[in-house]
C-alpha cells in the first residue's frame, strides 16, 4: 500500500489498473477489491479467470463506483467455469464474451 500511496502521489494523473489472465484475474479481482475498499479507484480487466468468492463479494467488485471492470471471456474456456455455482460462487458483471475467433466483435452478458 505505501508504494501505491507513493506513486499516487508522484502521478495523481494515472490511473490505477489491475489486470490478469486465469489464475492471475483472480488475483487481480482480489486486489482491486483490497484497493477499491480503502478509497483507491481501480480499473479491473481479467481474461478468462474464474470465480472469486460468493454473491456479496461478486456485488462489491462489480460496483462501478470505484472503478471499471472488463471480464472477457471465451466460450471454450473452463477455467470461468470454477468454482461450481453450485457451491455459491458468482461471478462480477460484466463480461465480455467471446463465442469466435478473431475479428468478431464481443458484447456485454
Amino acid at each position: 500500500m505505501a508504494a501505491i500511496t507513493q506513486a499516487r502521489a508522484e502521478h495523481p494523473d494515472y490511473k490505477i489498473v489491475a489486470t490478469g489472465h486465469s489464475l492471475g484475474g483472480a488475483l487481480a479481482s482480489l486486489a482491486a477489491g483490497v484497493l477499491r475498499s480503502q478509497g483507491v479507484t481501480v480499473d479491473l480487466y481479467t481474461y478468462g479467470a474464474p470465480k472469486v468468492g460468493l454473491e456479496g463479494v461478486s456485488k462489491y467488485l462489480s460496483r462501478t463506483d470505484m472503478g471499471l471492470n472488463f471480464r472477457v471471456t471465451h466460450k471454450n474456456d473452463p477455467v470461468p467455469k470454477l468454482p461450481p455455482a453450485l457451491l455459491g460462487y458468482r461471478h462480477i458483471s460484466p463480461e465480455y464474451y467471446v463465442t469466435s475467433g478473431n475479428e468478431v466483435a464481443v458484447t456485454a452478458g
